[in-house]
């Protein structure tokens, strides 16, 4: 018995090297995520082109990535992809998350607007390509919040909360989230959204909430571009 119990031990990895691997692998992805953009914005400024294309090839890029990770950690995940998230105890949870980020974005981007700072449009690119208008909601607002919501509050999210506090996973996963989209006019705007949708999952144990709401507010901002 006791021999059995020593081989039991030695099979298992150790608690730090097991902490290690999940912080590793939160940081990895995020580094590859990081790195697929960086290097779709140097080939835009080397070729002086920013056209639809190359967004779609990244996206298609770090949707492999995403998945791939996703399926590394598909036992930790199974239990945010099996309930839906909305239960009569949760059911608040998106509507509130909704409000205070419609309030917090029109304080914020409307002080930028009166202080002269130009907002990006993200919906010029398609129509000056002649892309259709379905191709900018499916990049824009569907993609982002099926994958940026299983990178973040899936898979990173996930793997910080077994090295850390989940309020600290928390707000690391938003302060990720936000360095991603390397703009510093949208830190503070995304770092609300990363605490928003990462509090959604903690709360109602499903990745379904904060992805619907993610890929709601992408297409609403979009169409205050198209009016």
């Amino acid at each position: 018995m006791e021999l059995r119990e020593r081989l039991r031990r030695r099979r298992e990895p150790q608690v730090g090297v097991r902490y290690w691997e999940s912080f590793r692998g939160a940081f990895a992805l995020f580094a590859i995520l990081l790195g697929t953009i960086g290097l779709g914005g140097i080939f835009a400024s080397a070729t002086e082109s920013a056209h639809p294309a190359l967004e779609l090839a990244i996206t298609l890029l770090d949707a492999v990535l995403i998945l791939a990770f996703c399926w590394n950690d598909r036992a930790a995940l199974a239990p945010l992809l099996r309930s839906s998230g909305f239960t009569w105890s949760t059911w608040w949870c998106a509507p509130l998350v909704c409000a205070l980020m419609a309030g917090l974005f029109e304080l914020y981007f409307g002080t930028l607007q009166s202080l002269g700072v130009p907002v990006l449009r993200m919906s010029d690119g398609y129509a000056e390509a002649g892309w259709p208008l379905w191709t900018a909601f499916a990049m824009i607002s569907l993609a982002p919040g099926i994958f940026e919501e299983l990178a973040f509050r899936g898979v990173i999210q996930t793997r910080l909360a077994l090295v850390m506090r989940p309020g600290e996973a928390l707000l690391v996963q938003a302060a990720m989230f936000s360095v991603l989209h390397l703009s510093p006019l949208v830190f503070v705007s995304h770092f609300a959204m990363g605490l928003g949708f990462g509090w959604l999952r903690q709360r109602t144990q499903s990745l379904y909430p904060g992805m619907l709401l993610h890929a709601a507010w992408n297409a609403f901002v979009l169409l205050e571009e198209l009016r």
